[in-house]
């Protein structure tokens, strides 16, 4: 394995995308102070400095389990708007995964507010997927595909199995 720290600009698109947009909840993630108590935040405009830090130094921290403490990879985070703010939700995805990739060598990462952050963010790209928000929660015998009621019957949406 090997893990190395994301650009500040890769924080920036997954704070901002996060961010809630009209219609959508506001996602309330948390850690422990130093002092043992609990800090709650909402990912909103005006915590997303804060936010990010909690994803740098995740992301810092599986980086020294790696590569040792002396790897100086923590820096400040300060957030600014994405460059380019016309990310698609499955770029989005695919964004979260390699963060998640590089910052989850750490012991503490399973249990870490920052791992509650990008499972939140997931939730919130995926419901952003075209189709998320009408497609059936539950599905029973006599329900079909969109792609079969659609008619295209010749072109399976996943490839068959071996």
């Amino acid at each position: 394995m090997s893990a190395n720290m994301v650009d500040p600009e890769h924080i920036n698109v997954l704070i901002w995308a996060g961010l809630p947009r009209v219609g959508e909840y506001t996602m309330r993630f948390g850690r422990e102070n130093i002092n043992g108590t609990f800090e709650q935040f909402e990912l909103r405009e005006g915590i997303e400095t804060t936010a990010g830090q909690l994803l740098v130094d995740a992301n810092a921290e599986s980086v020294d389990t790696l590569h040792g403490d002396e790897s100086d990879a923590r820096y400040i985070y300060e957030y600014t708007r994405p460059i380019d703010r016309l990310w698609s939700p499955m770029e989005l995805l695919s964004a979260l995964n390699g963060f998640e990739y590089q910052a989850c060598e750490a012991e503490s990462w399973q249990h870490s507010a920052a791992r509650q952050l990008c499972h939140d963010l997931r939730r919130r790209f995926e419901d952003r997927l075209p189709g998320a928000r009408t497609s059936a929660w539950s599905i029973r015998p006599g329900d079909r595909s969109a792609a079969t009621i659609a008619g295209h019957r010749s072109q399976p949406v996943l490839r068959p199995l071996n």
